[in-house]
């Protein structure tokens, strides 16, 4: 097995996440891009990947309280999360 550096797995990861969500966004051109947003770090990396590859388009982050995250403060910070991810809110 070969063993590659973390930064170049990283790196190809994130390579093929960018893929993926363009390759969704251009099969689904007319749809509107949303994504579920919890405030964990799950949908916080998920956003974040959307809101790159998508670039200068934004996707609608819709909040949903999984009741699975001890993040209840994300609820009234959705303004200050929106203008991170540069979305509307």
């Amino acid at each position: 097995m070969i063993s590659y550096p973390y930064c170049f797995c990283l790196q190809a990861l994130e390579a093929e996440a960018f893929d993926f969500i363009r390759y969704v966004r251009e099969r689904f051109p007319k749809h509107l891009c949303l994504v579920s947003f919890s405030g964990g770090k799950d949908s916080t990396v998920v956003s974040d990947l959307v809101r790159r590859a998508l670039y200068p388009e934004t996707a609608l982050l819709v909040f949903s309280d999984t009741s699975l995250e001890e993040f209840r403060e994300v609820a009234s910070d959705g303004p200050q999360i929106a203008a991170f991810f540069q979305t509307p809110h």
